[in-house]
């Protein structure tokens, strides 16, 4: 397998923050389905029921046996010290909630008891903008981001607000998946897949790439996701801009079921919907383990997004997010990645659940693993209205 991290064909470019946007984030929140949540909210700072995942609550791995961040035999203790003499917390933002980050978070407040870790959730351009506007009232309260190529292509590259730090941890990660010189960490990536229903598509009959959705074996019998924008701009980066569009436009012209979330892996679980041209390794192996007959194909390459942990360079606790920083590298959080979150970790030697060990399988041999950044993503506004016109308003 080949692994790609960045494109050169796509400079990295400034973003705008838009309506557009805005009314997309909007759209996929009230659309979600799936549990709920409880956490503090990024507008109000009060308990709010907001749309956590369409998953189901991750349980938490096996805990490891804690110790107190100044045990000596503790690696990090040096800098447990440290971080615990500074008093603060670690203000933490992520659009999932306390619920679903609690198997990794957890496990830290008990290794670490002194470290406070206070989780905000909401929509991913409400917590890009609350830390725009803490800067820009000289009232830093973030810490910590966790995100993805719109989170660092606003916060890092326009707004130069990233905190620049690489955990020791992280020398143990193959080169081709560190993205040396980016303003974040990656301890985990996940991955999107051709899924089908044994029942009703055989293996031999699968499609294979994106292209056999444009068939005609194909019309009105395969789904798209409508929350995975991310999807669509990492392939349009693979396949380049002109050709990428061409290949979808066949492809929405094939009439696919649009969905979002849940609902499409229920339909695609139940054999209403024969394949999905977008399936995510987040949420598949719940239903592989659960007994649904669904397969992933084998194709010529796999996007997959890298899961960003962006410090913010205006923390007041920088011991704090860096403990936590090199915390994600230890064989304890690696362990809870695919465990407990469905993801893959990056660090070598960690066991992954068969289920997930199947969707890695699917991308071998000369397959490319490709993965999105702010580096290919292009404009996101311009992915919004794209994604829309084709699938959405088209």
């Amino acid at each position: 397998m080949r692994i790609r991290t960045t494109n050169a064909a796509l400079a990295p470019r400034k973003s705008r923050v838009s309506s557009v946007v805005m009314v997309l984030m909007a759209l996929v929140v009230a659309s979600c389905g799936g549990d709920t949540a409880t956490t503090t909210t990024a507008d109000s700072g009060t308990p709010e029921t907001t749309a956590a995942t369409a998953a189901e609550t991750p349980t938490t791995a096996a805990p490891t046996e804690t110790t107190s961040g100044s045990d000596g035999d503790d690696p990090l203790a040096e800098l447990a010290v440290a971080a615990e003499a500074e008093g603060g917390s670690l203000e933490y933002s992520f659009v999932l909630g306390e619920e679903y980050l609690a198997p990794l978070v957890n496990p830290f407040r008990e290794r670490y008891p002194f470290a406070e870790v206070n989780i905000t959730t909401g929509g991913a351009l409400q917590l890009i903008e609350r830390v725009l506007s803490e800067t820009q009232t000289n009232n830093p309260l973030t810490d910590m981001i966790q995100g993805g190529p719109l989170e660092d292509a606003v916060l890092c590259n326009d707004e130069d607000l990233c905190y620049d730090f690489v955990p020791e941890g992280a020398a143990e990660v193959p080169d081709e998946l560190r993205f040396e010189g980016a303003p974040f960490v990656v301890p985990a990536y996940f991955t999107f897949h051709i899924a089908y229903n044994t029942d009703v598509v055989s293996a031999d009959e699968a499609p294979t790439n994106l292209a056999d959705f444009a068939e005609p074996e194909w019309s009105g019998r395969f789904g798209i996701d409508l929350e995975v924008i991310d999807w669509f701009a990492t392939e349009l980066a693979y396949y380049g801009e002109a050709d990428g569009l061409a290949l979808f436009e066949r492809i929405a012209a094939n009439d696919p079921v649009i969905y979002s979330g849940a609902q499409g892996y229920e339909q695609l679980a139940a054999g209403s919907l024969p394949a999905s041209i977008n399936a995510y390794s987040l949420l598949l192996p719940q239903y592989i383990e659960a007994g649904a007959p669904i397969a992933v194909a084998q194709t010529d390459h796999m996007i997959a997004l890298p899961d960003e942990f962006i410090g913010i360079n205006t923390t007041d606790n920088p011991a704090l997010l860096e403990l936590f920083m090199e915390w994600l590298f230890t064989e304890e959080a690696q362990n809870i990645q695919p465990q407990s979150l469905g993801k893959t970790p990056v660090v070598p030697g960690i066991s992954v659940p068969d289920t997930l060990a199947e969707l890695s399988g699917s991308c071998t041999g000369d397959c490319e693993l490709f993965f999105g950044t702010s580096e290919n993503f292009g404009d996101f506004d311009t992915r919004v209205e794209q994604f829309q016109e084709l699938f959405v308003s088209g």
